[in-house]
């Protein structure tokens, strides 16, 4: 008959047992500090599964390219619609400054002139329906800019106000007079030189009168032509907001002097 364990040994036994099960479930989990280990499908790269389903998802992965970016404009630029600039042009010492030709120039390559106006007798000025764009608005004579407002212009619709602050301008009037100083003569034209190779052209009225206004304050030189003939010239230095006046006096014609006369016998009389 066999001898069965003591009550001691049995217990000591069962502890031993539950202590290995114990020890075969913990060894079962997985360590959540340790590396996880990625399926086949999840290490298969975006790329290779556009290839395998046709490339229809590798193509989706660069988009088209945007015109209107290529174009230099943005969705909002093209989107937007015409608009109105208006403003007021004044001298530093705040009084208007009227009759004063504006011109709205684009911004890059093309500096053309996009739009014309003078400003009115309060130095107030309006344009009309200007297309989305950047633009500057610049100021001076037909043919050449005096100035430009600060900075650039940014037209998208609606009401843009853009006032003008003008530095102190002055204004040139010449009287274009005849051989005896005292008859107007606009028989010719009158040129002004100024710095820069800046030219600019004006025919006397019926009166000989010829005015240059919006002029920066620095030397000038007004010639009188006729045809392509110069005929005489003045300078003056301008006074900063002032006005200054000159004449312009056509000179006597030159006599060319007569040939001497021949002598008998082919030889020239000596005078």
């Amino acid at each position: 008959m066999l001898a069965m364990p003591a009550p001691r040994t049995l217990a000591w036994i069962l502890a031993l047992a539950l202590a290995g099960c114990l020890l075969a479930v913990a060894a079962a989990r997985p360590d959540p500090t340790a590396p996880r280990r990625r399926s086949a499908a999840e290490r298969t790269p975006p790329a290779a599964e556009a290839r395998e389903s046709g490339g229809a998802e590798a193509r989706a992965v660069r988009p088209a390219p945007d015109p209107l970016e290529d174009a230099g404009a943005g969705p909002e630029e093209a989107e937007a619609g015409p608009s109105t600039l208006v403003g007021r042009a004044a001298g530093p010492d705040g009084r208007p400054v009227a009759g004063l030709l504006l011109k709205l120039r684009g911004i890059g390559r093309d500096t053309s002139v996009r739009a014309r106006t003078r400003t009115a007798e309060d130095g107030s000025y309006r344009f009309e329906a200007v297309p989305p764009g950047h633009y500057r608005l610049a100021w001076g004579p037909e043919g050449d800019d005096l100035g430009a407002a600060p900075g650039v212009l940014h037209l998208r619709g609606g009401r843009v106000l853009q006032d003008l602050e003008l530095p102190a301008l002055s204004s040139l009037r010449i009287r274009v007079v005849d051989r005896d100083g005292q008859t107007p003569w606009s028989g010719g034209r009158v040129r002004l030189e100024g710095l820069y190779g800046r030219r600019w052209w004006r025919e006397p009225d019926e009166d000989g009168l010829v005015e240059f206004p919006w002029l920066p304050p620095r030397p000038w030189r007004a010639v009188l032509l006729e045809g392509r003939r110069r005929l005489t010239q003045e300078q003056v230095v301008l006074v900063p907001g002032g006005s200054s006046e000159l004449v312009l006096r056509r000179p006597p014609e030159e006599v060319e002097p007569e040939a001497p006369k021949k002598a008998a016998g082919g030889r020239r009389r000596r005078p």
